[in-house]
């Protein structure tokens, strides 16, 4: 068979057997071909999608055939180029995170049907048979390999009816081969699984005598005797014909109405762990990794409906990996359970020792992961403010319902702090208050209204008027994984396209979305005009823009992408969480600790949701000490380009070159070097001359751990200053005014904003800065004096970004006036105030009639005054 040829680099492609053998397990031989179950498609029962090593081809259904390129596009998603550059980071052994199948396309499922009743009377007989061997003599050997290497007891063996065929033993049951010639059914030789599901034999499965088997039973490996495989090892696991594994769970006459349910990729495994874990949870497979089908057959689907929750522990290889995210795919609200590190699967976890009950109900006990940690520190409320306050909220709340004692369907904030501060990680009222804020806006939690009548509290005796304490349930594990995503995703397009010049970037220009226009409540039609009009500044910010755009994708793979690591850090034990400061440095702490985050501040910034200045000060408060000025040096070689060895060591230590030092003759090295402020000119220079040349680079400074530090005592860190937003709320320029006239006007306007926009003080302790320590030690209010509950509104754009943006495209198509309080249009002579709203932003830049007001301003009538006399006058003679 041949396939088309695909333009891809000079190196030869990879064997796509073995690639395909990662992520989809192993397959049944045939010839050249390893044959699977159509994955793209459903209702393939028997293998027929072959793969090659160059190529593939499904012969049961459209026929469909590519080669390694397609491959990769089919199973990953992918676009050609995307293809390419994941295959070339395969070749060099690049570690990442296995990629996610493509989405399989919406189908009905096939009733997946039994063996025939004949089948199942004679195989069932067969298997009756290699049970009673398995107790005899004949497989004492294989016994104890049941016993010893998989650690399974006699009584589960018994349960699970498992049996030993010394040889191929043929069965009454009788079928037709391709040639029309009468052949009977065998059992290979190994250990037999029967697949007996309520009575129904859906397939007969048997451990191959090879591998750790053979060993045991200290014999050779067994080979294939006939066919085209003749002489090959035969496959690890393989089926009597006639076998229907596809059709039904095994493990499934153990799924309970009151037990949750726990995949593993084989039956072993899933015999093992239901023995350690004594019915606390239903123990389920597929039977491999390449047996999980496209679509649930109707029955499962049925065995599984209401059953939660349902937890996923597949091999740590990649095809266990690639299967996890399928059946994730085909049960979303599945969730994975992490296997102990440096173990396979769960039986070389009882192998090594471990106990698979403790590993159960810890990984049943849900953390925070890091990358979720992180992801919260860089969440704002629907306004834009409070960021990072859910995240020690959400520590606390996962915390809380772990003790068992908080019903995450039901709770108040007040339930949440009450538990929270007797089991001692108590956490500020006014930052439980915001955070709960945080995460209801962004979707991570759903309020109801209580139906209890009204109730005669001290409080609400008060307070006349007043309503029961808002109830709060939290969302599931998948529908706060999509939240974190589509929360993050606003929040990376306006920290890659910022409004205000950063230390490494300028305000730059930003594609507007349609979300950003739903955000923001705007008409859509809108957007297709900016857009356009926009296209002449996005032209003059061409460089800008694409440096953005690769910060943006940066930013969406070390935030987004990383979401699916569910590894965690234990916080340090003793460290509060009180207060978002002090979540902070604890969170810095353990990261440091256990060696996951270096000493660079763009790093701790990204990881903390902090700016880089702000770094320094939560090293000190999370115990280390700052060793500064740190340098390395790396030696010019005399026959590579100086400029890109400079890069290439820059790139290596991860700093910046600062100085050379040139050394004339090799005895100079002992007396000292000539040193330089560093130009790539000097470099070049000096290295022409024969001397020996380094390149001192300034690298990031040194985290050192103080073991014995104690946390920082809140009352002594001072509250930041307020920055306020010149651009939005002040008439004039920064120029023209004052340090103290400027901080007043802040002020003014911040009291006016929180008046328009309803926030009381507390409300807005988190809103202008991301490292605020709050010191409100008040009680819960569980009341408020509405009758009704303001509505929820759901984060994302925010209104002072998209008035960044529009107020960036007017300044560079020059229409803002000479003293920096208006914008005028060159089109239409309207006037604007600098401080405009976000509606009459986008109505000037669209070039929207000015309205009957701005027709009486004194510039729009000199404006067009002057525009009728250009017209009006004789043109210049040439």
């Amino acid at each position: 068979m041949t396939f088309k040829a695909h333009v891809y680099p000079a190196r030869s492609l990879p064997d796509l057997r073995e690639l395909v053998a990662r992520y989809w397990g192993e397959g049944r031989r045939s010839g050249r071909a390893v044959l699977y179950r159509a994955r793209w498609r459903s209702g393939d029962d028997t293998p027929s999608f072959a793969v090659y090593a160059d190529g593939y081809k499904d012969f049961g259904g459209s026929g469909e055939s590519g080669g390694v390129i397609q491959w990769i596009m089919r199973e990953f998603g992918f676009n050609s180029r995307k293809a390419s550059e994941w295959l070339e980071k395969w070749y060099i052994g690049y570690s990442f995170v296995t990629p996610a199948p493509a989405p399989l396309p919406a189908r009905t499922s096939h009733n997946h049907s039994p063996p025939s009743s004949e089948w199942q009377h004679h195989l069932r007989a067969a298997v009756r048979e290699t049970q009673r061997l398995l107790w005899s003599d004949a497989g004492r050997a294989a016994l104890d390999y049941l016993r010893q290497e998989r650690g399974l007891t006699d009584e589960t063996i018994r349960a699970a009816e498992l049996g030993y065929a010394p040889d191929y033993m043929k069965t009454d049951f009788s079928y037709q081969d391709e040639d029309g010639a009468s052949r009977r059914v065998s059992i290979p030789p190994g250990i037999v699984i029967p697949w007996d599901m309520n009575g129904v034999l859906w397939a007969v499965r048997v451990r191959s005598r090879v591998g750790a088997l053979a060993k045991a039973l200290n014999m050779s490996e067994d080979h294939f005797n006939y066919g085209s495989r003749r002489g090959e090892v035969v496959d690890k696991y393989r089926s009597a014909r006639g076998s229907r594994p596809s059709g039904v769970l095994y493990g499934a006459e153990n799924i309970g109405e009151d037990r949750g349910i726990l995949f593993f990729e084989g039956e072993f495994d899933a015999l093992l762990a239901g023995q350690q874990l004594h019915g606390r949870t239903a123990c389920v497979t597929f039977g491999s990794a390449s047996n999980i089908p496209a679509v649930l057959p109707e029955h499962t689907q049925t065995q599984l409906r209401g059953h939660h929750p349902i937890y996923v522990a597949m091999d740590a290889d990649a095809a266990g990996q690639n299967a996890a995210a399928r059946l994730r795919h085909l049960l979303p609200d599945s969730l994975s359970l992490p296997l102990p590190p440096n173990c396979k699967d769960i039986t070389e976890y009882a192998q090594a020792g471990g106990d698979i009950r403790a590993w159960f109900t810890h990984a049943t006990t849900e953390h925070v992961p890091d990358s979720w940690s992180t992801a919260l520190l860089h969440m704002t409320d629907s306004q834009g403010h409070s960021k990072g306050a859910g995240a020690p909220v959400y520590h606390t709340l996962i915390a809380a319902i772990n003790t068992g004692r908080l019903d995450p369907q039901d709770f108040t904030l007040n339930k949440l702090l009450t538990i929270a501060k007797e089991a001692g990680y108590g956490i500020k009222p006014s930052l439980a208050r915001t955070g709960i804020r945080v995460l209801l806006e962004n979707g991570f939690l759903q309020r109801f209204s209580s139906d209890s009548v009204r109730i005669t509290d001290e409080k609400v005796e008060k307070k006349p008027g007043g309503r029961p304490a808002d109830r709060y349930r939290l969302v599931s594990y998948a529908e706060r994984h999509a939240a974190l995503v589509n929360a993050l995703s606003p929040r990376i397009r306006q920290m890659a396209y910022p409004i205000r010049k950063t230390h490494c970037q300028v305000p730059t220009i930003a594609d507007l979305t349609e979300r950003s226009f739903d955000d923001m409540r705007l008409e859509k039609l809108h957007r297709a005009e900016v857009e356009a009009e926009s296209e002449e500044v996005k032209a003059v910010q061409f460089v800008e823009r694409r440096i953005a755009a690769r910060r943006e994708k940066r930013l969406k793979i070390l935030l987004i992408d990383a979401l699916d690591d569910s590894t965690f850090t234990p916080l340090p034990e003793g460290w509060q969480i009180e207060t978002l400061a002090l979540f902070r440095a604890a969170f810095l702490r353990a990261l440091k600790l256990a060696g996951k985050i270096g000493s660079r501040l763009d790093e701790n910034a990204l990881v903390l949701g902090i700016t880089r200045p702000s770094v320094n000060k939560y090293v000190l408060m999370a115990g280390f000490r700052i060793e500064r000025d740190q340098t390395a040096a790396i030696t010019l070689q005399p026959d590579e380009p100086v400029e890109a060895q400079v890069k290439r060591g820059a790139s290596a230590l991860v700093g910046k070159p600062i100085a050379i030092e040139a050394y004339a003759t090799p005895e100079d090295i002992d007396r000292g070097p000539v040193r330089l402020p560093y130009t790539a000119g000097a470099a070049c220079s000096i290295r022409q001359r024969g001397a020996l040349v380094r390149i001192v680079y300034q690298t990031a400074n040194l985290h050192i751990p103080i073991l014995d530090a104690r946390q920082p005592d809140t009352s002594s860190c001072r509250r930041p200053r307020k920055q306020g937003i010149l651009d939005l709320r002040s008439s004039g320029s920064e120029s023209d005014m004052g340090k103290q006239s400027r901080l007043r006007r802040m002020r003014r306007w911040d009291r006016v904003a929180d008046k328009m926009l309803g926030r009381s003080q507390e409300e807005d302790d988190f809103a202008d800065y991301d490292d605020d320590i709050d010191e409100d030690d008040g009680d819960v209010e569980d009341y408020a004096e509405e009758e009704t509950q303001p509505e929820v509104r759901q984060a994302g754009y925010t209104r002072e970004w998209m008035e960044g943006q529009m107020r960036l495209r007017l300044e560079l198509l020059g229409w803002r006036s000479k003293d920096g309080t208006q914008f005028i249009s060159r089109k239409t002579g309207e006037v604007i105030p600098y401080n405009a709203s976000l509606e009459e932003l986008i109505e000037l830049l669209v070039n929207k009639p000015a309205n009957a007001e701005r027709r009486a301003l004194p510039k729009w009538r000199g404006w067009v005054e002057e525009q009728e006399r250009q017209a009006q006058s004789p043109p210049a003679d040439g």
